[in-house]
Formats: structure tokens, sequence, C-alpha cells
């Protein structure tokens, strides 16, 4: 069997399109945010979670960076490609419209090149609202 007709569709998708396409935008977004210890982010439909791992090689333990994504075939490749003794990583399986997180608990959320397939934006732009904190900043990417 060819090595590429065993891998998941996620995997393809980091091999794939992540260094292709996504790594370069992921560079100048994450180059954007105001990042500094501690902090807590969202990462909402964080795929296979190049935009959460970024950010998390300069943060440590004190901060936290939440994945979310609805395919659990792309966290699975999130899981496996972050690295231990980075920050915190919380990986979570959900839609962007009921977000997983509690009201004002994220300094920062951000989106890369998924808000454009939420089936509600309306609400997904409510939800991140909800859990920013006031004075917390958004970065979208589309």
């Amino acid at each position: 069997m060819p090595a590429d007709q065993d891998e998941t569709p996620g995997k393809r998708y980091e091999r794939d399109m992540v260094t292709a396409m996504f790594a370069p935008f992921t560079r100048d977004l994450v180059g954007r945010m105001r990042l500094r210890n501690p902090i807590h982010i969202a990462d909402i439909g964080c795929g296979t979670g190049i935009v959460t791992r970024l950010p998390g090689q300069r943060l440590d333990e004190t901060s936290t960076i939440n994945g979310i994504d609805i395919n659990a075939g792309m966290l699975d490749v999130a899981l496996a490609t972050t690295k231990t003794g980075m920050s915190n990583f919380v990986w979570h399986e959900a839609g962007a419209e009921a977000l997983p997180l509690a009201d004002g608990s994220m300094d920062l959320v951000v989106s890369q090149h998924a808000l454009m397939f939420f089936p509600d934006r309306i609400q997904a732009a409510r939800e991140m609202h909800r859990v920013l904190r006031p004075g917390g900043a958004l970065h979208i990417s589309a």
C-alpha cells in the first residue's frame, strides 16, 4: 500500500495545505499578536493547529491556548503535532457557534481561514465576543 493511502485526511491536510498555503499567513497573523505570559488564547476553527502551535512556541505553561474545531480528525493531527514543554494546549471538538469556554475568559481570540465555513457566522461572532475579556483582542483572517 502506498504511504499516502494510509494517511488520514487530517494528515494530508497538514502536509499539503498547511505547509504550502497556511504557514505564510500564520506567520503574519501571529506576528501581529501581542503575546506575553500569561495569556489565554482561543483559536476558533483551528484545523490541525498551525495558528495554535506557533504562539505556543513563544509562551510558557502559565498560558493556555485552546484549539477549537468541529472535525475530530483535524484535532487528532493537532494533538499529535503539539510538542510537550510548550504552553498549555487544550483541544476542544466543538463548533464555533457554541464555544466550550467561559464568558470573558480569553485575552485573545483568533480565527484563520475558517469564518467562511461556519454555518452561522453571526452566531460564531457572538460567541467569539462572549468569550473575549473586556479589552481583549480579536484577530480574524478570512
